[in-house]
């Protein structure tokens, strides 16, 4: 094997440590938003309520 072949697997290895890494950080980072948004709910479920807010809903959404 040549010290070029080497060299693009090494590279692709530290490549492949990065994203892994990074997607990692993603994980984690969407677990504890869920469970931020379970505590702020009261441990219920992790559906957000928006009948009380004051979004629009579909209903009154109508094309003219």
């Amino acid at each position: 094997m040549s010290p070029t072949r080497r060299l693009r697997f090494a590279d692709l290895s530290i490549l492949y440590k990065i994203l892994s890494g990074f997607s990692l950080c993603c994980f984690l980072a969407a677990a504890l938003g869920a469970f931020a948004v379970w505590r702020l709910n009261d441990g219920k479920n992790l559906m957000l309520d928006f009948s009380n807010s004051s979004l629009p809903s579909i209903q009154s959404l109508r094309i003219v």
